[in-house]
């Protein structure tokens, strides 16, 4: 048995029966909002189970060393630019002045200026991000400054981190998720910036044509186009944006989706794997977009008026944002799927294709008519054949309703309880159309 002081539980501590995540906050970390100036991070896992918890601290020590490695960067880079914009200002300065001077006066200038701007007394102190701006900006050696070039995850990175609480959820989470869907068909190798060619950028968005909707994709466009403006307006980089202009070919929406028939459903449970198989099973459960499941986190399962509640903070509508009720022993085990890590180690393209594939093998068809969208159409469909109240539909769904509203964080706008809704979602499950899909996945 491994006991706790083992390293297998390193940042893990047990307080009372329950698991905690504690951990080490470099210095450059400290000032983020996650953090809010502590230099160690304590957190229930809520669970008891040694496993579990060492798989939820992987997760996010993970996470926390991509923030710090995306932090690093962005301080470098800061020093970077600061330092050889301050030299290059110098250096402007004494080549507009220097047809006036003479030989001498010129050579004295120029020793004066790399005197102020002294690389081997940098490197002496052991400050080469200054030392490598001086060699950029005074001794013409630009190629140096190359490795402060921002990157296309460096650019998603820093808008986010400039704007959290300023712009758009949504325009946000598009940015984040537009880029690693980039970098992944760019062979999964982050890129230059300013080396990124609107070539590149048409074949990316052309390919993601058989699993995203016209819509999506062209918002994908609009916010990377965004970011690029940014960037750009900060001088961290120069030139013609490869995002404006980006031609999309429509291929329709496909927005009239056809519902999978028990046959179907059968035949696409039989050839799913593992992690397949529960993402088919609760987008039917839920009614969930394959975006919404595969991007859920801890933070999206909570307990509202003693009704658990998977909580949407964000998603393709302002109406996307709610909290489904769910029964708890669906609750729980959903929880363990994403705690797991079996989805969102993918980003929901990824899921989108693989489900095509999947409904290719298991159909022999490669249409849009049909596709993941389909188990919310059915969830809809379940809804209606129980009669339950359009409003509560539009709720749960997330789909825009006479009101306007959708439900927030614990607080349901349309006026009724937790329970009730809660209700509505069992009696759905429980409806013969919906029993006869579930008791597929049961067997």
């Amino acid at each position: 048995m491994t006991t706790k002081k083992s390293p297998l539980n390193n940042s893990l501590l047990l307080r009372g029966n329950i698991w905690h995540i504690h951990w080490n906050v470099p210095k450059g970390l400290r000032n983020d909002p996650l953090f809010r100036g502590k230099a160690i991070y304590s957190k229930s896992l809520k669970t008891r189970d040694v496993h579990e918890a060492r798989k939820m601290r992987d997760l996010l020590v993970g996470q926390f060393r991509e923030m710090a490695a995306a932090s690093s960067t962005h301080a470098s880079r800061r020093a970077f630019l600061a330092a050889y914009n301050e030299a290059r200002q110098a250096r402007i300065a004494l080549d507009s002045r220097s047809v006036y001077l003479d030989d001498r006066e010129l050579t004295n200038a120029v020793d004066a200026l790399e005197s102020a701007f002294n690389v081997d007394a940098e490197i002496a102190r052991g400050d080469y991000v200054k030392a490598d701006a001086f060699l950029a900006a005074i001794h013409d050696q630009p190629e140096v400054a190359d490795k402060y070039a921002i990157t296309l995850k460096d650019a998603a990175w820093e808008f986010t981190k400039a704007h959290e609480g300023k712009a758009d959820r949504v325009t946000l989470s598009r940015i984040k998720n537009a880029t690693a869907s980039l970098v992944q068909a760019l062979g999964g190798k982050d890129i230059p910036l300013k080396e990124l060619t609107n070539r590149q950028v048409t074949r990316w968005i052309t390919s993601l044509s058989a699993s995203l909707s016209d819509s999506t994709r062209r918002s994908y466009i609009v916010a990377l186009e965004k970011m690029w403006h940014w960037v750009w307006l900060n001088e961290h980089v120069d030139g013609a944006s490869p995002f404006k202009g980006t031609k999309i070919d429509r291929q329709g929406d496909g927005t009239s989706y056809e519902e999978f028939t028990v046959e179907e459903v059968q035949s696409l449970i039989t050839h799913a794997s593992p992690e397949e198989l529960e993402l088919m099973r609760y987008g039917l459960i839920t009614g969930c977009r394959i975006s919404e499941l595969v991007e859920l986190t801890e933070a999206n399962f909570i307990i509202c008026e003693g009704v658990h509640v998977v909580q949407i903070f964000e998603g393709k509508t302002k109406a996307a944002k709610r909290p489904i009720p769910l029964p708890e022993h669906l609750w729980t085990s959903l929880k363990g799927c994403v705690m797991s890590g079996a989805w969102n180690k993918r980003l929901a393209e990824h899921w989108s294709q693989k489900f095509g594939r999947l409904k290719l093998k298991a159909t022999g068809k490669r249409d849009r008519v049909k596709g993941f969208h389909s188990f919310r159409h059915m969830t809809a469909t379940a809804y209606e054949q129980v009669h339950t109240e359009e409003r509560i539909v539009a709720v749960i769904l997330g789909h825009k309703h006479k009101r306007g509203e959708s439900l927030s964080y614990g607080l349901y706008s349309s006026g009724l309880a937790p329970h009730q809704y809660l209700e509505a979602v069992e009696t759905m499950l429980a409806s013969d159309y919906m029993s006869q899909f579930l008791k597929l996945f049961n067997k």
